[in-house]
Parts: structure tokens; C-alpha cells; sequence
């Protein structure tokens, strides 16, 4: 009896500590995964958010949590693979996503699920899954794998490495069943036959050189020499500069309004994103307090708040940039025929800037 319970008491202690040792280790992931993402927003480059992607990843074969599995779709997202980003989604709406990242979630889903196909695989207990460039998840997966529809290749990786490739052709909205057991359509390994020696190239003919003509040509009259090119025309010049100056104000005046109109936008949506994922806000634009499991949806939201603020004060500038120069442009249309010593100029003086009009009176 003694030695039945100090047996059960050891199972007991050795399962806690697997349990501990998994949590930390996912806490850990998740961690980098978020340092990563961060880093990823902060640059906006492709390589970041493919190194935030992957470190979700892992966190999520560790341990499948709805945070876990919405910043994986997230990240997904942003790189344009919505395949993988509806799986994520849908996996963390199973698993109780809640406030405004379950309406982003549903919302991508809605958009993009009955576009894309689902693969049942059967057969195998162990190994890893690849499609599209990634991996995809280790067997036995937990829900079917949503991909394009299309001809499509899925690699099961063994533990040796060995690359067994399946060929699938998928329907949209359609579930199809990959049995691992048979065998592939086309294999990995290299053909045991040897391949054919490659076809000597076609001997060069090497043409004889063209013989000189027999008759001595004629001499070449000497060229005339060529007018001097005209001066070209001062007026000319600050007509051609006014018009390109006046485009290009117009053009940047342009883009810098647009962009102001779409970051007051955006800060706003971004704010009524805050408002649902924080419970105590610090002003319109930072959390004091979360919502419960929205911690790194909340800094999500806070650190795109900063952001388009930035984007709001450079679209300002641009703005203002684009008036100026596009007046400056009009100024220099308006005096084109004045001669060139006649006219407003800008002084430098010991006190500041000055304009003047310097000319003939």
C-alpha cells in the first residue's frame, strides 16, 4: 500500500513539473513573439513579421491559447497569407476569443473562408506538415488545414527529414481527405536511373573574313560646320520651371491632404478598437489597465495610435511643402517676361530674412 502511494505521489510531482516546465517554455515563446511583432510594426518589413510569424507558431504548438492563435492569424495576415490567417482566426474564435479581436476575427473569416479549401489528413501520428514555403503544423494536426484551392503540394516530414510530398487538386468551400498511408504521387527522393549524358553542342563555323573592295572609295566631302546652337531662351526656362514647380506642389499638396483625411480616420478607428480591448484608459490614446487576456491586442492598438499620429504630422508637412511650392511656381510663371534683374528677391540680413524688390525704376 506504501509503495502504491509513494508511487502515485511521484507520478503526481513529475506531472507538475512537465506542466511547469511546459508553461514557461511557452511563456517564453510567446514573449519573443510579441518582441517581434513589436520590432515588426516598428519597421514594417516582410523578414520581421515572417521571424513574428514563426515564433507564434511555436507558442502555439507548446500550448493552443486564443492569444496564442489570433496573433498568429494576425501576423499571417499581415504577410498576405490568408489561408493560414483564417485557420488562426478560427482557432482562436473556438477558443473563446472575446471584445473587439473576435469581431476582427469573425469579420477576416466571413471575408475569406468559403474562398479557400480544407484537407483532412490521415495515417500518420507523427511528423511535420508543409505547404506554401511553411510549416503548417506537426501531426496529428488538431483541425483541418485551410488552404487555396487550386493543385497543391502538402510535405509530411518524418523525423529523419524524409519529404514525402502529396499532390492535391482543391475545391473552394470543399473538404478533402489526404490518407497518408497509400502511397504519394510523386516522391521526393532521387530516381535510381541514371540520366542520360547531355547532346555535344553543334560544331562552330567559323565564316571567312569579307575580302576588300577593289575599288577605293570615294573621298568624304568635309562636313560643313554646324551653326552654333541659339541661347536658349531665360523666359523659356522659367516657364518649363514654374509649370514642373506648379505640378509637383499640386502633386505632394495632393497626397498630404489625402493622407490627413485617412490618419484623423484612423486614429479614430484605432481609439474605438482601444476602448474595447483596455478597461482603464489613460486618456484617449493609452491603457492604464487591459481587458482580461486583451494585453496584446490593447499595446497593439496603442502602438497604432502612435503611429498614424506620426503619419498625421509628416502628411501636414507635406501638405504645407506642397502649397509652398506650388506658389512658388505660380510666382515664377507670373514674372517670366520681367527681365531677370527686376524682381522680388529674398535678403539674408544679420536680423532674419527679407524681401524686397530689386530693379529698374
Amino acid at each position: 500500500m506504501r509503495t502504491a502511494l509513494a508511487a502515485a505521489v511521484l507520478a503526481a510531482v513529475v506531472c507538475a513539473a512537465g506542466g511547469r516546465a511546459r508553461a514557461d517554455a511557452y511563456d517564453a515563446t510567446l514573449t519573443r513573439a510579441i518582441a517581434a511583432k513589436e520590432r515588426a510594426m516598428d519597421v514594417n518589413e516582410p523578414a520581421r513579421w515572417e521571424e513574428a510569424l514563426r515564433l507564434f507558431q511555436e507558442a502555439d504548438a507548446i500550448r493552443a491559447t486564443r492569444e496564442a492563435s489570433y496573433e498568429l492569424g494576425h501576423a499571417a495576415e499581415r504577410l498576405a497569407r490568408t489561408d493560414l490567417a483564417v485557420e488562426a482566426y478560427e482557432a482562436a474564435l473556438n477558443l473563446g476569443l472575446t471584445g473587439q479581436p473576435r469581431s476582427k476575427a469573425e469579420t477576416f473569416v466571413g471575408a475569406h473562408a468559403a474562398a479557400l479549401a480544407r484537407v483532412q489528413i490521415k495515417g500518420a501520428s507523427d511528423g511535420r506538415v508543409r505547404s506554401g514555403g511553411i510549416d503548417r503544423g506537426r501531426l496529428p494536426l488538431r483541425r483541418p488545414l485551410v488552404l487555396f484551392p487550386g493543385e497543391i503540394v502538402v510535405e509530411i516530414i518524418d523525423s529523419q527529414g524524409h519529404r514525402t510530398p502529396h499532390r492535391l487538386k482543391l475545391t473552394a468551400g470543399q473538404l478533402e481527405i489526404l490518407d497518408t498511408s497509400s502511397s504519394p504521387s510523386s516522391s521526393s527522393s532521387p530516381s535510381s536511373s541514371p540520366s542520360p549524358p547531355p547532346s555535344p553542342p553543334p560544331p562552330v563555323v567559323l565564316s571567312p573574313p569579307p575580302s576588300p573592295p577593289l575599288a577605293s572609295p570615294a573621298p568624304t566631302p568635309a562636313p560643313s560646320p554646324a551653326p552654333p546652337p541659339a541661347d536658349p531662351s531665360p523666359a523659356a526656362d522659367r516657364s518649363t520651371t514654374g509649370w514642373w514647380l506648379v505640378g509637383a506642389g499640386l502633386a505632394l499638396a495632393a497626397g498630404g491632404g489625402v493622407m490627413v483625411v485617412v490618419s484623423y480616420s484612423r486614429i479614430d478607428a484605432e481609439r474605438a478598437d482601444l476602448r474595447g480591448t483596455c478597461d482603464v484608459l489613460s486618456g484617449s490614446d493609452a491603457c492604464t489597465n487591459s481587458a482580461p487576456g486583451m494585453a496584446v491586442a490593447a499595446q497593439s492598438d496603442v502602438d497604432a495610435i502612435a503611429t498614424w499620429k506620426a503619419v498625421r504630422i509628416g502628411s501636414w508637412i507635406g501638405l504645407g511643402a506642397g502649397v509652398v511650392t506650388a506658389g512658388y511656381g505660380v510666382w515664377t510663371l507670373v514674372r517670366g517676361g520681367r527681365p531677370a534683374e527686376a524682381g522680388p528677391t529674398v535678403v539674408v540680413t544679420d536680423r532674419g530674412l527679407a524681401l524686397g524688390w530689386i530693379g529698374r525704376f
